[in-house]
């Protein structure tokens, strides 16, 4: 984890206990506070205490935004996209939670029950791209919105 690319926040600064309890915790994992253990959850800011311990809270809140986030389509909001719905995908369904190979912490493979689709992203400088299993490739730019 620490020979990866790019390094969570808190795993960069050597500071587990930023998000865990080392002696025992109320949440799965030790955390300090409740982040799903499903892969499908229904987006609510309870839901993700433990990510909005430092992200915004509001990046899921808002179908179109130009500040919210830069994970966006023009200024569709893909968070939300991928996310606020009654089966969104967990944080983790896309990014690793301590460290990776990848730009944005984007995860090597999705893990799906028994399976994983690898996932391969391309940092742009207005967006990026994304080929992965669970959809066609995609692309996206914050300035000049892609047609996929």
């Amino acid at each position: 984890m620490t020979s990866s690319k790019y390094q969570h926040g808190a795993v960069k600064e050597g500071n587990c206990n930023a998000c865990h309890k080392s002696h025992g915790a109320d949440y799965a994992m030790l955390l300090k506070k409740y982040f799903p253990t499903e892969f499908y959850t229904a987006y609510t800011p309870l839901e993700y205490a433990m990510c909005f311990e430092c992200h915004n809270k509001d990046i899921c809140n808002d179908k179109t935004t130009k500040e919210l986030t830069n994970f966006r389509n023009g200024s569709v909001n893909l968070h939300f996209a991928h996310v606020n719905r009654t089966k969104g995908r967990s944080c983790k369904a896309c990014h690793e939670v301590h460290a990776g190979d990848q730009a944005k912490h984007i995860r090597a493979e999705v893990p799906f029950g028994m399976w994983s689709y690898p996932i391969q992203f391309t940092p742009k400088d207005n967006g990026g791209s994304c080929v992965v299993g669970c959809h066609k490739p995609r692309s996206y730019d914050r300035i000049k919105a892609s047609s996929n």
